[in-house]
């Protein structure tokens, strides 16, 4: 099993979440995904209906339409290819997950989400995946996972050979929070690699990035071509999905982290920082106009 294969210890997918809430398939919440280009990769995704829950697991977000198309573009073998890969923050739609187990030639996928109907949501969403591949059901797996818990022992250090996140950071303790589980998560030596991807105007972006550097990780930004629109060109045949709600849009990069020191490789790790911290700012100025354009004086 996939579980004996990388040591884990994570919690198994629920029935029903913690609250008793069942996973509510509504079909106006129902997308069609596809995903790369020579030969598409075609998913259907079904959102969860969180009643009137306030998270960010309902949605498919841009930065998880970015990663999952940039991978599905990779000519094979795929830069996953032979690897243990744990996804983080997966959510209820883990595209990259399910683009590492059919086409990238990764031996394990585990995709993660600390929300339990997230997780829920997510196992429904990738049982297609058997369908398409047979064998994939051996090496995809669905587990719940608290980042805290992953680095207390829930998740053997190096269990992993790659991580995967997109967008996952909202607060500058959720970027600490992130970088310690991908610094435990991933195995040790320069072979280990992290792609991450980020949206420009995220609180904790730039926090993230000066974690991973302490940590000793070396940064390199990846040109995403046609992927960095995958937001606007991967999702189809909607039919009356509530796109302001089912498909979050915007701005991302795509990052490699590897362990260093790599002499004579770039690192873009203070770039990014710098660019991440620019991003904010332009975007916080942005808000405190339009706040006095609407008669309020912004304060500390």
């Amino acid at each position: 099993s996939i579980s004996a294969q990388v040591g884990t210890a994570m919690a198994r997918v629920p029935s029903t979440t913690p609250d008793g809430l069942r996973l509510r398939r509504d079909p106006q919440r129902g997308l069609k995904v596809i995903l790369g280009h020579v030969v598409p990769l075609e998913l259907r995704i079904v959102l969860p209906d969180g009643g009137d829950r306030s998270w960010t697991g309902g949605s498919i977000w841009a930065s998880g339409l970015v990663l999952a198309d940039w991978l599905a573009r990779q000519p094979s073998p795929g830069p996953l290819a032979g690897k243990k890969v744990l996804e983080l923050g997966c959510g209820a739609a883990p595209l990259a997950a399910a683009v590492a187990a059919l086409r990238s030639e990764a031996v394990a996928v585990v995709a993660t989400d600390g929300d339990a109907t997230a997780v829920l949501a997510a196992e429904e969403n990738l049982r297609q995946c058997s369908d398409l591949d047979a064998s994939v059901a051996s090496r995809l797996m669905v587990a719940q996972l608290d980042w805290g818990a992953a680095t207390q022992g829930a998740v053997p250090r190096g269990s992993y050979d790659a991580v995967l996140f997109a967008d996952c950071i909202y607060t500058e303790d959720a970027a600490t929070a992130l970088a310690a589980c991908v610094d435990h998560c991933l195995a040790c030596g320069a072979e280990g690699v992290v792609y991450g991807v980020i949206p420009d105007e995220r609180v904790g972006a730039s926090d993230l990035c000066r974690e991973m550097q302490k940590r000793g990780f070396v940064a390199w930004e990846l040109d995403l071509g046609p992927s960095a629109l995958a937001h606007e060109t991967a999702v189809h045949a909607a039919s009356a999905a509530e796109s302001a709600t089912a498909v979050q849009h915007g701005i991302c990069r795509l990052v490699c982290w590897r362990r260093g020191p790599l002499p004579g490789e770039q690192d873009d790790g203070q770039r990014l920082v710098q660019h991440f911290d620019h991003a904010i700012g332009a975007a916080e100025l942005q808000v405190e106009e339009r706040l006095r354009k609407l008669g309020y004086e912004p304060t500390e």
